[in-house]
């Protein structure tokens, strides 16, 4: 199928990305504006199909980033979440649902003079922003109500420039009134450890602690999720850096890249002058490394004195413990054999690259709300009654269920990178609650709580209660 006969059904085909664009029917060169206020979400490849062209047809559509496609008259949209790069190439391919032929449509998009986005007060929220919504560009928090402007405009969705948003008398720094001008999911967990409440609260939590440990070691925490939260990273190429995060661009035992790799990866970012646009290279390239076992590595695996150690056997029968620390926990050695094992594994391949090119990035466990929920339902459609049912479930489960992944410190704030960059509270289409983030494992050993012989008497997570709330306010 050609492009002349896409337009025969489209008289325009329009390609639309985020930020905006223009180009013409049969223009290969993407005329981009500069990213502002876009958030990174390079999707996996999807396929969406639309129509109907005529006769029944219809139009299959894939690429990576892909996430929808529409007819607006006779105008065809394609729509991805792809954030646009300079000089940076997608493939989009076009494919009648009764044909076998097909299309690769090759887009460039144009290279461009980035410009840095003033933030004098370095809240995560350009100046040219804070003009927009009223707060001060000099004081991250505007209204002194003790809520960060960043926070109350990307998370909370109050009123940056009021210390009391809905004027009921109550600040929204309170616990329960910053819930409600955003949908929120409140919840009651046990942890052991290891866990962290300073790290748990982040731009997707807010958690605090009920009381002590109890005999068995267990802490309860109360915890809100915000699945709404929408984060803003401003990409930048200012490579100063606070002295804080300078520790999360060490080598480490598992992080431990070579002089040459360092060289390889900033071959492979040096086109992509801002960070965004080298966490985007990496994903990447990341996206062509193969997953070659399932073992939960961080289980059985501990570092201490810069030394890794086997805690317990992986009784793995096609590999020695020996051959999967190298394949699944050493970043040099994976990095050389594009081989990686699951999300633990992959959060150190991951970290290392990201450091290498001087991106500060760290390790986030997380363990899943609950099991069995999946998250196309966190919407409004969830019901208390299905949080129930699945708490009846819980204990049951043999299975073990976690997530790791990275965060980088982009635009004064941690950003999640997994799979995708900018991470939500989701994965696996399950909600997940982040315990901890640590620098390496050397940090946080996992081994003396997290272990199969135990998981049913003994699971370093269970949730107690849920509870959704929707806004009282709309804004």
């Amino acid at each position: 199928m050609a492009l002349k006969d896409i337009i025969k059904y489209a008289s325009i085909f329009t390609f639309l990305l985020n930020p905006n664009i223009s180009q013409g029917a049969d223009s290969t060169q993407l005329q981009i504006n500069p990213p502002l206020y876009s958030t990174l979400l390079p999707d996996k490849q999807n396929e969406i199909s639309v129509g109907p062209l005529g006769k029944g047809e219809s139009l299959s559509i894939s690429g990576y980033g892909v996430s929808g496609a529409k007819f607006e008259g006779n105008t065809l949209k394609v729509i991805t979440s792809q954030f646009i790069l300079p000089n940076y190439t997608l493939d989009i391919i076009l494919k009648p649902n009764k044909s076998n032929e097909e299309t690769k449509l090759t887009f460039q998009t144009s290279g461009y003079r980035f410009v840095d986005q003033k933030d004098s007060d370095k809240d995560g929220l350009p100046d040219s922003l804070e003009a927009l919504i009223g707060s001060c560009p000099y004081n991250k928090d505007s209204d002194g109500d003790g809520l960060e402007d960043y926070l109350e405009f990307c998370k909370y969705k109050t009123d940056p420039t009021k210390k009391d948003s809905d004027g009921d008398g109550i600040p929204d720094s309170d616990w329960e009134e910053r819930r409600e001008f955003t949908y929120t999911i409140a919840a009651k967990m046990m942890l052991l450890e290891p866990f962290d409440i300073e790290t748990m609260n982040d731009q997707f939590q807010d958690v605090r602690k009920i009381g002590g440990k109890d005999k068995d070691g267990y802490q309860l925490i109360q915890i809100i999720i915000y699945p709404e939260s929408d984060p803003l990273f401003v990409p930048s190429t200012d490579k100063k850096l606070d002295r804080s995060m300078r520790k999360y661009l060490n080598k480490t035992a598992e992080m431990n890249y070579s002089k040459e790799t360092k060289g390889e990866i900033g071959k492979l970012t040096e086109s992509q002058p801002t960070n965004i646009g080298k966490i985007c290279k990496i994903l990447e390239w990341l996206n062509g490394t193969k997953t070659v076992t399932k073992h939960a590595e961080f289980m059985h695996v501990a570092i201490k004195d810069g030394k890794i150690e086997v805690r317990s056997p992986f009784d793995d029968p096609n590999y020695s413990d020996e051959e999967i620390l190298e394949k699944c926990f050493i970043g040099e050695k994976m990095y050389r054999m594009k081989e990686h094992g699951t999300c633990g594994s992959s959060s150190i391949l991951r970290g290392m690259l990201l450091r290498a090119v001087g991106i500060p990035t760290r390790v986030a466990q997380s363990v899943p709300l609950l099991y069995d929920i999946a998250g196309e339902e966190i919407s409004g459609e969830i019901t208390n009654e299905k949080y129930n049912k699945a708490l009846r479930v819980q204990e049951g489960r043999s299975d073990i269920w976690n997530h790791l992944y990275n965060e980088s410190y982009v635009n004064h704030h941690w950003m999640r990178v997994d799979y995708t960059a900018d991470q939500t509270a989701l994965a696996y289409k399950m909600l997940f609650v982040k315990i901890i983030s640590f620098g390496s494992f050397q940090d946080t050993d996992f081994t003396d709580t997290w272990k199969d012989e135990t998981w049913l008497k003994r699971r370093p997570y269970k949730t107690l209660e849920v509870d959704e709330q929707f806004p009282k306010h709309k804004k």
